[in-house]
């Protein structure tokens, strides 16, 4: 028993010897490494190139111009860089006229609704219905089986299959057959098959019909479909303003901050994390090469980041702009490119300066 404590009080002491160091200090612990900063570019703001990491050494080899143009380090005016002119020249006019009809709604329905098969021997496929056939294609009198599909399911108007099918088949009874011939232009090289005539036979085994929305429905989805509609015109709208917005942009010098941004943007984009070196042998892209993909980036997205700023200050437009905000929290929004919602306040701006011009 005695032996068993000592042996205990032992164990204690080398404990305190350890933790101790036996007189010596323990080494302090290495400070964490801090986190690189992500960067996030809104294209307003204060901007500073402090902890911005480009991957490459070829910005040092050539820190002072960017497609010939000077980089301003440090501070800079937005004015010494860049300049739009003619903006009231701009035609901001063109919203889609394109807009749903009941017919739209009720079909966009039937399509997504289940179909129950069709026992009626008189019954004729409609729009909407889903069909079973099979689509046999002949070219130069011979049974193709690349070309001929067969026991397919096709619902009839969503498009997933040739429109020239699709027409054949509305009308048709089960166990009807019909033919036809299709010449496919030289430039429609649909499946390899441009230049070619194809005689199909379309033979229908059955019909399955979804049940007719009410009206309560078509109503709904109509108004769901428009809504829809209107915010594609307006994306399409103002996409189309700032690509001729930027056709009136003249650069004059890149700010540093700017150019490092984007070049870190493209390569971490290009390399994910992979050593530059890799990436060259396993894509074969020259080091030359890479750079001047690089710089085409730089210079572009430079470009769009320094008109956006112009802008903004021109307009007084920051992140609480009601078209900005609705944009990044809309659908189509994309994490990899930030400045989206930005550019479209911006044309939208522009769009409604030049409106009331015209008042």
């Amino acid at each position: 028993m005695f032996r068993k404590y000592i042996l205990v009080i032992l164990a204690v002491m080398l404990t305190m010897s350890t933790a101790c160091g036996c007189g010596k200090k323990a080494p302090e612990p290495e400070p964490a490494q801090e986190a690189e900063e992500e960067v996030i570019v809104s294209g307003v703001g204060e901007e500073t190139a402090e902890g911005i990491s480009v991957g490459t050494d070829d910005y040092a080899e050539d820190p002072d111009t960017l497609g010939g143009l000077p980089v301003i380090m440090g501070d800079y005016d937005i004015n010494d860089c860049v300049a739009i002119e003619g903006l009231e020249e701009i035609d901001t006019d063109g919203l889609s006229d394109s807009q749903p009809e009941y017919e739209d709604a009720r079909l966009s329905i039937l399509f997504r609704s289940n179909a129950v098969k069709l026992s009626d021997p008189d019954a004729w496929v409609e729009l909407g219905d889903l069909v079973n056939v099979d689509v046999c294609a002949f070219i130069d009198g011979k049974y193709n089986d690349n070309y001929s599909r067969l026991f397919e399911d096709v619902r009839v108007g969503m498009g997933t299959e040739e429109k020239e099918i699709e027409d054949a088949l509305l009308g048709m009874y089960v166990k009807q057959e019909k033919e036809f011939d299709k010449t496919y232009d030289e430039e429609d090289n649909y499946l390899g098959l441009g230049g070619k005539t194809v005689h199909y036979r379309v033979v229908l085994y059955s019909i399955s019909r979804p049940q007719e929305p009410d009206e309560t429905q078509i109503m709904r989805e109509l108004e769901k479909m428009r809504k829809t509609a209107d915010a594609g015109a307006e994306q399409e709208q103002l996409a189309r303003i700032w690509e001729l917005v930027m056709r009136r942009t003249e650069i004059k010098a890149y700010p540093e901050i700017f150019v490092r941004k984007a070049r870190a943007e493209y390569e971490q984009r290009e390399l994910r994390s992979e050593p530059l070196e890799d990436y060259l042998n396993r894509t074969g892209t020259t080091r030359a090469e890479f750079k001047e993909y690089e710089d085409a980036y730089a210079q572009q997205h430079a470009a769009e980041k320094l008109a956006i700023a112009l802008l903004c200050e021109r307009f007084g437009i920051d992140e609480n702009d009601p078209v900005c905000r609705r944009y990044a929290m809309s659908e189509a929004y994309d994490p990899d490119d930030p400045d989206m919602p930005m550019r479209m306040a911006v044309s939208n701006a522009v769009k409604e300066q030049r409106r009331n011009s015209d008042e």
